[in-house]
């Protein structure tokens, strides 16, 4: 059986937030792999909740392995909580959070490794199966981000 690793670089928050559904980027292209990204909204007020759903399906014949994905949070949010699952059921990723140095000054850098093919986490996403990934975030300044 062959597998491949996809990499996912998410810069969500970065790119406009009033984006409120896009399809994302894969690493390698040229497969039948479907990431997408849908936002609860733009306009945050203090103590609002923004949430971030990404979705990756995976309709090719073969495992994927390798999955992560990255995020580069401004200094304005919170992250309060993440879920993570495949098929409805809850899975566990290895998370590093304030990563240093930062990928982009004034963020904070975190990853969720979803698969780690040289050790843990074992999480691959078998052909067929769908993984949604949610952040919860909340805001200490009001605003309208972009």
């Amino acid at each position: 059986m062959s597998k491949i690793t996809i990499i996912i670089v998410v810069l969500s928050l970065i790119m406009p937030v009033n984006l409120a559904f896009s399809a994302e980027t894969l690493y390698p292209s040229g497969y039948n792999i479907v990431s997408q990204c849908q936002l609860s909204g733009s306009d945050i007020s203090t103590g609002d909740t923004l949430v971030i759903t990404r979705t990756v399906q995976n309709n090719e014949s073969f495992a994927l392995d390798g999955l992560y994905f990255s995020e580069n949070i401004p200094s304005e949010f919170t992250l309060t909580e993440f879920v993570i699952k495949v098929n409805s059921n809850d899975i566990t990723p290895l998370f590093s959070n304030n990563i240093s140095p930062s990928i982009v000054i004034g963020y904070n850098t975190c990853d969720w490794v979803i698969d780690d093919p040289d050790g843990d986490p074992q999480n691959l996403i078998d052909p067929g199966n769908i993984l949604v990934f949610e952040l919860k975030l909340t805001s200490s300044v009001v605003g309208a981000y972009q």
